[in-house]
């Protein structure tokens, strides 16, 4: 569920219904035009931080998950090995 609040359509639903009140409530415009820029700047920030860090940590999950298998190659290949020498 909190994916859905850090999605791009969700972030500037957000940032229009925000505006949209603003000028529902006669605020000034130089105040709204600093809103919609600064929504502008930081959703594709906040979009972009957090693709990144799904695309890390999957590099990461997957460099974990071939280190785990080389490690259990290497005690697989030990034991074979030990045994071959027990015969």
């Amino acid at each position: 569920m909190l994916e859905k609040f850090k999605s791009r359509k969700f972030l500037v639903t957000l940032l229009s219904v925000i505006i949209g009140i603003c000028t529902l409530f006669g605020i000034d415009e130089s105040i709204i035009s600093i809103i919609s820029g600064l929504g502008m700047i930081v959703i594709p920030t906040i979009v972009y931080v957090a693709t990144e860090g799904k695309i890390d940590a999957a590099a990461v999950g997957m460099i974990v998950d071939t280190v785990d298998q080389v490690v259990d190659y290497i005690e697989d290949k030990k034991e074979t090995d030990t045994e071959k020498v027990e015969e």
